[in-house]
Order: structure tokens, then sequence, then C-alpha cells
């Protein structure tokens, strides 16, 4: 169950230094499980994702797993593979992580939206009424689309930037591992 005392915004918890040249968005983005698409449906999806960019405050995306120029989660891995992070996580970076495994999730729509009333317009409006009854019967079986709405933090110079957005199964997160888990951030 999410608690806001054990769940601040992210926002509570930056400095102000840090906040000095960023500014707050809200990320809402929805993983899919679809069968196969065919290249019409996926240019009339493409087509909804243009009227949501209509929308002001809004800036949308809708792509298959993976990067820009048709990068695979695998080329991405492949590339990736020899890095050192700079975490300093009390694993030394071995982490239960299957990079990869997308458990049938493989298309992403990625909003952005300037604010709370943009991201309404955009859950209210016209488009995301006609996005629903264009997806819905592309997706696998009885799965089911997952929802994350976060604070994003950015500067303005993020443009060209590839969004690394990774969602954690967690158990109960006690408040003294929201504190470890919010440190990096801060």
């Amino acid at each position: 169950r999410f608690s806001s005392e054990l769940h601040p915004p992210l926002l509570g918890t930056l400095s102000a230094q840090r906040l000095e040249g960023m500014v707050t968005k809200i990320q809402h983005t929805v993983i899919f499980p679809l069968a196969e698409v065919s290249e019409e449906q996926f240019a009339d999806l493409q087509g909804v994702v243009a009227r949501f960019n209509e929308l002001p405050g809004i800036s949308a995306t809708f792509r298959p797993a993976g990067g820009p120029g048709g990068l695979t989660q695998n080329d991405i891995f492949t590339q990736t593979a020899g890095l050192k992070g700079k975490g300093k996580g009390k694993g030394g970076g071995k982490g239960k992580g299957k990079t990869g495994v997308l458990e049938g999730y493989n298309h992403c729509l990625m909003v952005i939206a300037d604010d709370i009333p943009a991201l309404k317009n955009y859950l209210h409006g016209e488009a995301h009424k006609d996005w629903g009854p264009k997806v819905r019967p592309l997706i696998e079986g009885d799965s089911k689309p997952l929802v994350f709405d976060s604070d994003l933090l950015i500067t303005e110079a993020a443009a060209g930037k590839i969004q690394h957005t990774v969602f954690f199964k967690c158990k109960e997160l006690s408040s003294e591992n929201a504190a470890e888990a919010a440190d990096p951030v801060a």
C-alpha cells in the first residue's frame, strides 16, 4: 500500500540547489503486452499519438521495446554490458535484474505532461478515448497494460536523451528501505 509519508514526492527529497536549472513534469508510462501488430495497426496507433502531441503540455511517444533507430533491447544490453555503474549498492551491482526479460510486455506509451491539468486533459480527451478501442484488440490474451505515473525532474537540455525507466517488483517497502532508496536520488 502506498504511503505518502514513506514515499514523498520526488521534489520533497531534493535540495533547492539541485532544483536550479531543472523543471518538473509528470511521467505517465504505460507498457503493453501486445501480440503481433501489423504496419497498418501501428500506423493507426501512431496517428492517435500524434493527436496526443497536439494537446497543450503533452509530449507522447509510442514504440516497441528497444531504442532509437530500431535498437532492440538485446542491442542495448550488448552495447552496455561492459560498463561499470556508479551505484553504491550493497551487492556491488550484482542485482537480480533480468535484462531482456519483459514478461510479454513489448510496447511502451510514454507521455510527459507539464503538469496535472495537462495530464487530466490528456486522460479525459477525445484522443485518449480513441486509443483504447485501437490498442485493446492487440493485447496478448488476458494480460493488462501496466500504468505508472511519477514525478519527473529533468533539465531543459534533456532533448535527444533516452529515458531509462526501470520497474521494480518490490515487497513492502519499509521507511528505512525507502530512505535508502531515495539516497542516490538526492
